[in-house]
């Protein structure tokens, strides 16, 4: 990037806004109270370095403060006076008077160093970046800044970093896949070689459901990978041992399990010999689900591993999932439900320690889909709520999946409990917080399909149940065969119906996708209730 590009990186509205603060700090230092200047001075500090937050999130970390309203009311007063351009200007001229030996703020502290640094910035502005910034701190001031401004002003490190993890976990929260797309390309053009920046691009394509891009995409990933930082064998195998697991990964999400079975053993070897217990954990882990998926009786050994080396895993996170595993596997095996709940809460007490918080949303969604298999409704239904009540759609702890899954558990209900109007509105709010083009609006609609297809038969409603049937064409083939086969069972057409259902039967058996569950009742399990009806 030229020089001119970086520099409107440094001037975003968050950073002009702790400016400000630091100039109200100055201007108010006897006026507010001795705990309001300590909290202001250790925001200010923190929000130096922090990420771009938005307007209302900085209000909100001020309004905890005492006397808080004032700062926030003396924060948008000025934010509002920027949009006069002379106002603007007068600011950074004003704030130069602060800095320097014997006045407001020493220069060699902290403080004057951030401002001096920014004030320098400031200067090496034409008029046009000054207009510009203006521009940006109007849309800031009000909260309008869409995903495009938002993109071009933020650092490129860092916001390559958010949108990995939030592709990884919470894909709604995550900027479009085009203007990412975009983005990326624009900043490969001049430096083709950023790995993080082929790997966010890997991550992109797989959203997209582009995998000749994605795998080309891994492999350029870690061919720029700057290996000479390893200084030994043993930390060079360690970075080679992720390369396979992420190749595995690829290949289940395409159902093919076998060659995901030779990347993961691939990245057991490397991550023994690196010493990687992380890598190593993730591995066993995918590999006991495709096993268990396969129904191989390897599955409950893989288990028996995973738990041995969770024991002595780095991270606490990672032994819990393999704690829920476990758990999990019990309640499958059909073990005594005192049993499961005894190993449950004992997880439980574990999980709520301070270090174990980023799992709580994870085991409500455990707890929840128990009680479903034990078949109470009413405390499926508690939990979901807890789990979405509890919990704000922003929480870093939560991932898509698990906000979908409840959305969806809670639908069935209302349905199961004769409310479809009521079900239906659930799958329509839950559409409002996922974007059409993330894989849990596609899971929530196709659900939400389902459940108009199955109240259209129940009222006899053939035309508009087959004009249901024809939407799943375009986005789910088992749920359209299966619709027709359930529109022939309506029209007694038996001996058709049971031809495509055991058709359906054998093809899914062929071919086992791990990665493609729906959210909603499996597909085998409801042709196997239609065979026998």
């Amino acid at each position: 990037m030229d020089s001119n590009h970086s520099c409107d990186v440094i001037f975003t509205p968050h950073k002009v806004s702790v400016l400000i603060m630091v100039k109200l700090l100055c201007d108010n230092y006897y006026e507010y109270s001795f705990q309001c200047r300590r909290q202001l001075a250790c925001l200010i500090t923190e929000l130096i370095e922090a990420p771009q937050l938005t307007i209302l999130q900085i209000q909100d970390r001020i309004a905890t403060f005492e006397g808080g309203q004032e700062v926030i009311t003396a924060l948008c007063k000025t934010l509002d006076s920027m949009k006069i351009l002379h106002h603007l200007i007068s600011f950074f001229s004003e704030l130069e008077g602060y800095v320097g030996d014997g006045k407001k703020i020493s220069k060699d502290s902290l403080f004057g160093i951030y401002v001096r640094h920014m004030l320098l910035e400031f200067q090496k502005k034409d008029f046009g970046k000054v207009c510009e910034l203006r521009n940006h701190i109007c849309a800031f001031r009000y909260g309008t800044m869409n995903q495009s401004e938002l993109i071009e002003y933020k650092p490129s490190a860092e916001l390559i970093n958010d949108q990995i993890r939030l592709l990884d976990t919470l894909e709604s929260q995550a900027v479009s896949p085009q203007l990412l797309h975009d983005y990326i390309q624009k900043v490969l053009k001049s430096n083709p070689n950023q790995p993080q920046m082929l790997f966010a691009n890997y991550l992109n394509f797989m959203r997209c459901k582009e995998y000749v891009q994605a795998i080309n995409s891994l492999h350029h990933y870690f061919e720029e990978m700057d290996f000479r930082t390893a200084t030994t064998d043993q930390k060079l195998k360690k970075q080679f041992s992720y390369f396979p697991l992420n190749l595995a990964i690829l290949h289940c999400f395409l159902g093919h399990n076998e060659e995901a079975i030779h990347a993961l053993t691939e990245a057991i070897r490397l991550a023994q010999e690196g010493s990687d217990q992380e890598c190593l954990l993730h591995a066993v882990h995918w590999l006991y689900w495709i096993k268990k998926e396969e129904h191989s009786v390897e599955s409950s050994t893989l288990l028996n591993q995973l738990m041995k080396l969770s024991k002595s895993a780095p991270t606490k996170q990672v032994s819990g999932y393999a704690a829920l595993n476990g758990i999990r596997e019990d309640v499958l095996n059909g073990n005594e439900p005192s049993g499961v709940f005894y190993n449950l809460t004992t997880n439980d007490a574990l999980i709520s320690q301070s270090s174990f918080t980023e799992l709580s949303p994870t085991l409500f969604a455990e707890i929840a889909a128990i009680w479903s298999y034990y078949g109470i409704g009413s405390l499926v239904i508690l939990h979901c709520q807890l789990l979405l009540g509890g919990f704000t759609i922003k929480d870093r702890r939560l991932n898509d999946e698990t906000i979908g899954l409840q959305f969806c558990k809670l639908s069935s209900y209302f349905e199961k409990q004769g409310w479809p109007n009521l079900a239906i509105k659930i799958l329509d709010y839950a559409l409002t917080i996922f974007p059409k083009h993330t894989e849990q609006a596609e899971v929530i609609e196709i659900s939400r399909k389902k459940l108009l297809f199955e109240n259209a038969l129940k009222k006899g409603e053939i035309s508009v149940a087959e004009a249901i049937s024809t939407e799943f064409a375009a986005i789910d083939n088992l749920e359209m065969d299966y619709s027709r086969a359930a529109i022939m069972k309506e029209r007694k057409q038996f001996t058709e119906a049971c031809a495509i259902l055991h058709q359906m039967m054998q093809d899914m058996d062929e071919n086992k996708i791990i990665l493609k569950d729906k959210l909603i009742t499996p597909p085998q399990h409801r042709v196997r209730q239609d065979l026998l009806t």
